[in-house]
């Protein structure tokens, strides 16, 4: 086990190279048949016949919409203006929980419940940014690259108003979103600012 990396065979060290540390961990149950293939039958069945709908992380029935207390509201609302207040500057899990007064299993399922609604988005290291915050970001890249080629990291901080600490996530979060490309220390525009 001495030399067994996580991510890779025989999995003795965990599934996902990084584990949990760029996701939240969530408890899964497995509910099915016989085997994998029955299931995944089944599966596809109900798909087919309108029964359940894909959803981002799994499936859910046609029409169900969860229904949330006043307290659940309220919450969800603290967390969404948490993000919503960090501006450009992407927020880590740690400092919500902290800033929200709220138990950081609590935290974890409103982030996930506002995440499923496309209202945050999680850029990787545990930072999250209010989606219209991040969807204001790509306007403004966007309208940059509309005048200059190459993007440097100290014109995305101008741009922002970003420390580099914060600008980092953020920029390899475009990248691998396809909004930027790397090429050694510039980004040049991506095949997703082209659409």
């Amino acid at each position: 086990m001495k030399h067994e990396k996580p991510g890779q065979f025989p999995y003795t060290r965990g599934i996902y190279e990084e584990m949990y540390n760029h996701r939240l961990w969530t408890m899964r149950q497995y509910a099915g048949f016989t085997t994998a293939e029955e299931s995944n039958k089944r599966y596809r069945y109900l798909l087919k016949n309108g029964v359940i709908l894909e959803e981002k992380g799994g499936f859910s029935f046609v029409g169900y919409k969860p229904e949330f207390s006043k307290k659940d509201l309220e919450e969800l609302g603290k967390i969404e203006s948490i993000l919503t207040q960090s501006g450009f500057e992407p927020i880590l899990l740690k400092e919500i929980t902290e800033a929200s007064r709220f138990k950081p299993k609590r935290v974890g399922d409103l982030i996930h419940l506002l995440f499923a609604q496309g209202k945050v988005e999680n850029l990787g290291n545990n930072f999250w940014l209010n989606r219209s915050n991040l969807d204001k970001i790509i306007h403004d890249i966007h309208g940059y690259f509309k005048l200059k080629e190459q993007l440097v990291v100290a014109d995305f901080k101008e741009i922002t108003g970003l420390s580099r600490k914060t600008a980092i996530p953020l920029l390899e979060y475009l990248d691998k979103k396809h909004f930027t490309i790397r090429k050694e220390n510039v980004r040049l525009k991506g095949k997703s600012l082209n659409g």
